[in-house]
This record gives C-alpha cells, structure tokens and sequence, in this order.
C-alpha cells in the first residue's frame, strides 16, 4: 500500500542516491518495476497503469550558505577557545541517542590517546548533546541511561588522562551552535545510523580560507556522500578512526600555519553553492518539466492498477478500442492475426496455480510449468480455433519456443498457422485439415543451410553463468539458445544477464548473431530469424494463396522480440502506398499521390492505408519504396486497389513501435472474444437475410440487401 501510493507522485526526491536505490529495489522486487535513466540525468520508475512515469529525484537539502556568513561576525567565537587555549579542539554537535555512536567516539578517543601517545594537554574532545524531539523514552529501559554510560565513559578518561573530554548535555541556541563550531578545529562524527545531518555543512559554512577546519563523518551519515573532501570512517573499524584522528589533526595544525587544504576547499565550495532557497527552487523546476511531460498524452486515464507497465508515450499511442478494432474486423474480406504467447494469451489459471502453489510438483510438471510460462487457458484456444474456422482469417501464433513445445501448447488448434523459434520453423495453416481426423501439417524450416555452430560457443558462456546464478537454466533449439533468469533473484540475475549479453556480444563478435535480452532472458539468434521476417512471409503467403491483398492486420506482441514484428507490419502497409507514414489523411476520391495515415494519430481513423500504384514509378513500371524491399511475388500485388486496416498492439503502455496498447492479457483475451462473435454474428445474420432476396417467399432472383453490412455470405 506505502509503494501504490508514492507511485502516485510525478517526482519523489530522496536525499541521496543509496536512499533511492532502496525504494527502487523495493519497487522492482515487490511489484516487478524497473527504472531507466533519462536525457538530462533523470531517473524514471516505470510505474503501474499510468500515463507517465514517476521521476526520481537524488537531492539534499542544505543551509543558507550566504545567511550563515552575513551571522559569523556577529558570533562570539571565542568562548571556547578562551577554555581551551592552544589545544586542537575536536567536537560534535548531536542528539543524545545510541545511533549518534557518543559511546563509539568516546571509546575510540581514549584508543587514540593510549596507543597514539598524544600528549593529552594539546587535544580536547568537546561534545554537545541535546534530547531527542521523542523524549527520554530510553529512560524506561533497564540498567543505566544512556547519559549515565557516556558521563561514565568521560570520567574514566578525565581520571586517566586529565580533563580532555568535556561532555555537554542540554539545548543549545543557533547562535551558540554556529560560534562553538566555529571554534573547533575538527569536527569528529561517528554515528551508526543518521539521515542527512546538516552539522557538517554548519561546520563549513562557519569556516573560511583564513581558518579552515577538518572534517571526520561517519559513512553512515548521509552527508558523507556529499563531502567527498572529508575522512570518511566506519565507526566500527577501530584502526581506521585512529587513523582518521591522527590525520585530522594533522591537518587542522598544518592549515594553521600554511592555509587550507585541497581536501577542504572542496568541501567548501560545495557548500558554498548550496542553498535551502535552491533546492525548493531546483526540485520545483524538476516537478514542473516531469510533469509538463504528461500534458502531450491526450489519452484517456485508466485506474490505477499494478497489473500492466505503464509508460509515457507521444499522442499518437492510444488504447486499443474495441469498437474500432470490430469495424475494422467487419469491413475486411482478407483477415492476418498474428499473436505471440507468453505475456500476450491469457495463460491457464489452473496452471499458474500449481505453478505458484503446489510445492510437491512433479518433475515434469517442475519442467512445464517453471520459468518458462504457463500455457493459454482453455478459453482463449477455444477463441482462437473459432476464429481459425472463419475463412476469412488467417491466424499464426509466433514464439520463440521449440517446435515440441509449441506443438504441446497449441498443436491441437485445428487450421492454426505456428511459429517456432522466431519463425525458424513455420507450420502454415491449412483449411483442409478442418475436415480430417489427423492435422499431418509438415514444420517448414525456413534457412535450412543456416551455420548454427554459434550455439555450442554460446553455451559454453552460458554454462558459466548457470553455475554462477542460482535459479538460471538454459534452453537451446535448432536455431537459438536462450539463458533464462526468471527464477534467479531478480537484482542478482538482472546484472548477470547485463554482463552476459556483453560477453557473448564479443565473443561472437564476427558471427552473424544478435543478442537479445527480454523479461528474464538472454538469447542469441542468428540474424536471418526473427518473427519480423516471419511475418512478412505469411503476408505475402497469405496474399498469394487468395489472390487479393490483405485487408486487415491484427499483430499483439508484449516482448522486445515482438518489435520486429510490429516493424514489418509497418513497413508492408507503408509498401502499399510506396512511402512513408506522414500522418496525413488518405484522399478519399482514391487519388493515386494521397499518403498513408499513422495509426492513431487521431481517434476517427482506424490507421487506413490506401493500396494504390506509387506516384513515383520506374522504368519497369513497379512500385518504389524507401528502406522497404518488396518479394518478388508482391510486385504486381501492390497495385490492387484496396483499403488496409493494421493494427499493431503491444500488452503494458511501454516505448513501442506498435501503434496500441491494452493493459494486460485479460483485455487481450477479451478482444480475441469480441472478434469471434463478429465472426459468428456474420454468419449467423446472413440467414435471415435470405428472406429478403426477390422479396422472400416468392420465387423472383436473389438480389443482396444494398445497405446491410452483413449481407454478403463470409
């Protein structure tokens, strides 16, 4: 419920990077959500069913550098060292509690003393210590107070050494704060636990050229991230303290007498640039150009929901309406569905179940059911086999599983066209099997020549990795290898799939390969396969087979795999006009020079792209394209008038090539239902329709209803 609603935010500001790091992790353990780095520095969060991204903003507050140096002539700096004359004063100001590591520092200052032989007449430890806002709630403990343990420890050491420790326990005005800091030549911080603390940026802002001072932070305070000139120590590490000590006073000596050091000049000036009036000016800036960024989507806002990655995206990417897509689907004769599986079809409920809940799995079931997915439900095959048995689509499911598996999840759909292994091998759909008792479709391998020793090099890279990552396994087919990480713990595997993909890239480096990575894998691919190339193939089949242009697309993919695929459903509809999309309306008298119109680009159009002979021909009188190469067999085709409705849709609003988007797999299965009904209703409304031909009962010739939309037979 605390990351639902800080997802809500355009900007969260934490102080430091490491503070931010927590909540990303957070965010991307519990609710699968990952970050980017933006042009400008900026990290966004990809967040949940929103239309822009939370921006994460890694900056501290500070003082008011310039309002701290108009008060030091007015301060009484001398009190102190009128106490302690001639000696090295080190202090703190902090609040009197165990995470301020008081006991650490008194503890670590007698070591110094001892072992250190300092002469304990030339140094003095000043501490300041005020009550905690909350109250001596560590009174009500048992054994003595914390106030009575270091009064203790100071005791002890005076008795030892000779006043050296001088522990000071009360409130302590702003004035009296900034004069003591002043006077002090180090400044000695060791706690084991604190946020920001904006004493060391006090002690800094007090000091100038003329009398510097050292700096000693604990590395579990905050500012020590940002005061890279101070000794940073772990108040634990004994040895390093005293180190840090002896050098500190070193320093603040040598200053005296030759000026400020480098490590202190840096530290000054930083502060001297820092402002509290800045950083509410810089954050609201940041909050206005984060937001500004939501003003370009014109989109409708859906509820919040942690179900789908929502990003931000121009205009021109919208959801996917489901009256529109239907007009579409209506209008069309020559029907391409393409669907990729995993993270697209609703997977099998049942089998998500025992995926997640059954800790006495078989190995077998272990086998099907691990990070490789989940089959499609019940329902959705029975969708798709609906709308395979209309003959007016054509329907191919793409992945980039093996031909086995995708045989076992979908080899029972009757006329359904298959993909494996990003088109590797392809099973074409085939009418006639609706009518035998057997589907004898052959797998077509589409490179059977393709050099695949890449594979065993690969492996051999991969095999490492699966050794060294826990929950990691590798599936290997005929023409890819894959290094799957889904069940590895999600930072750990995450950084080992970024150095993965970078070795096998150099490794096989003068292969003709392409490494790929996606939700949860890493995989190599030779380049002559992808699901881009295969569903260009099937467009062209499709086209050839019946003999007219295709007339409608549906492609819904979720994966960086899918892209391509997106891609080449672009490029085939910007071939029908031989250019580019402009975003410019088609001419409606059928005008041969009228471009094509982007999907999207306004809500009254579906993404029309008019089949029309190019404007520009050449001397063989065939149409031109730019960065699009037309099949041979396409080339007369292209000049057939017709009207293309295309739909590129990808599952989460993420930067896509695709034109749509649904927020999850349900909407998708939802949409693949509303697509069989107007299949169905096609056919089932044609039948009374027959009672109006020639007038009904009569025996006159059958004439169509001129103005039914469904009247002609599918």
């Amino acid at each position: 419920v605390l990351l639902l609603g800080l997802l809500g935010a355009d900007l969260i500001g934490f102080q430091f990077f490491g503070y931010a790091r927590h909540f990303l992790n957070s965010a991307f353990r519990l609710m699968g959500l990952s970050y980017l780095f933006e042009l400008g520095g900026f990290l966004a969060l990809e967040t949940t069913n929103r239309e822009h991204r939370v921006h994460i903003l890694a900056g501290h507050m500070a003082i008011d550098f310039q309002q701290v140096q108009k008060l030091v002539p007015t301060l009484d700096c001398t009190c102190l060292r009128k106490k302690y004359p001639g000696r090295v004063i080190l202090g703190s100001i902090d609040r009197l509690e165990r995470l301020a590591g008081l006991d650490l520092k008194l503890k670590h200052f007698q070591l110094f003393l001892e072992m250190y032989q300092v002469d304990p007449s030339e140094v003095v430890l000043v501490q300041y210590a005020y009550e905690p806002s909350l109250g001596q709630w560590e009174e009500q403990l048992e054994g003595p107070s914390f106030k009575e343990i270091i009064m203790a420890q100071a005791a002890e050491i005076n008795k030892k050494f000779g006043f050296c420790v001088d522990i000071v326990i009360g409130e302590i005005s702003k004035e009296t704060r900034l004069a003591n800091l002043n006077a002090m030549d180090v400044l000695f911080d060791s706690s084991v636990c604190h946020g920001l603390n904006l004493t060391p940026f006090e002690f800094l802002s007090v000091h100038s050229e003329k009398a510097p001072g050292a700096v000693i932070l604990s590395e579990f305070c905050g500012a020590s991230k940002a005061l890279t000139g101070a000794y940073r120590i772990n108040p634990w590490d004994a040895e390093r303290v005293l180190e840090a000590l002896d050098q500190a006073i070193k320093q603040a000596v040598s200053m005296k007498e030759n000026g400020p050091s480098e490590q202190f000049m840096t530290d000054y000036n930083y502060v001297a640039t820092c402002s509290l009036s800045g950083f509410v000016s810089e954050f609201l800036r940041d909050l206005r150009q984060c937001g500004s960024t939501d003003k370009a989507f014109t989109g409708p806002t859906d509820r919040f929901d942690h179900s789908s990655i929502i990003l931000n995206t121009q205009p021109t990417f919208r959801k996917l309406e489901r009256s529109e897509l239907l007009w579409a689907y209506k209008e069309s004769r020559n029907r391409a569905i393409f669907l990729d599986i995993e993270g697209t079809l609703p997977p099998d409920a049942d089998d998500l179940f025992v995926r997640s809940k059954n800790p006495h799995r078989s190995e077998a079931t272990e086998q099907m059911r691990s990070s490789f997915g989940a089959k499609p439900s019940k329902q959705t095959m029975d969708t798709i086999s609906s709308l395979c048995a209309d003959p007016n689509n054509t329907v191919y499911v793409l992945s980039s599983r093996d031909r086995e598996t995708v045989t076992e999840m979908l080899g029972g759909v009757r006329n359904l066209g298959l993909c494996a292994e990003h088109g590797f091998y392809t099973r074409h759909p085939d009418r006639s099997v609706l009518k035998k008792d057997t589907d004898d479709r052959p797998w077509i391998c589409q490179a059977p020549e393709m050099d695949t020793s890449f594979i065993v090099l690969a492996r051999v890279l991969m095999d490492q990795y699966v050794k060294r990552t826990q929950g990691t396994r590798i599936e290997s087919s005929a023409s890819t290898i894959t290094w799957w990480y889904r069940d590895a713990d999600p930072d750990f595997g995450r950084n080992q799939a970024r150095e993965l993909q970078r070795g096998l890239t150099e490794a096989l480096f003068s292969y003709p390969v392409a490494v790929d990575s996606g939700k949860g894998y890493v995989e190599v691919r030779h380049v002559c396969v992808d699901k881009g190339a295969a569903v260009t193939d099937a467009l062209d089949r499709i086209a050839t087979t019946r003999n007219a242009p295709v007339d409608f697309v549906l492609c819904i993919g979720d994966d960086r795999s899918d892209e391509v695929m997106f891609e080449a459903v672009h490029a085939m509809s910007d071939a029908n006009v031989g250019v580019k999309r402009v975003g410019s309306r088609p001419s409606m008298d059928g005008d041969d020079n009228s471009t094509a119109r982007s999907l999207g680009d306004v809500s009254d159009t579906v993404g029309e792209a008019s089949c029309v002979s190019v404007a520009s021909q050449g001397d063989d009188d065939e149409p031109r394209t730019v960065g699009f190469t037309l099949p041979s067999t396409q080339k007369t085709r292209w000049k057939m008038r017709a009207r293309m409705k295309f739909f590129t849709c990808t599952v989460g609003k993420k930067p896509s090539q695709a034109n749509f988007y649904v927020d999850t797999t349900a909407q998708v299965g939802e949409l693949l239902k509303a697509l069989r009904t107007q299949s169905m209703h096609k056919r089932v409304v044609s039948v009374p329709d027959l009672a109006a031909f020639g007038g009904g009962s009569g025996g006159g010739s059958l004439r169509p209803l001129s103005n039914h939309p469904s009247s002609a037979f599918m």
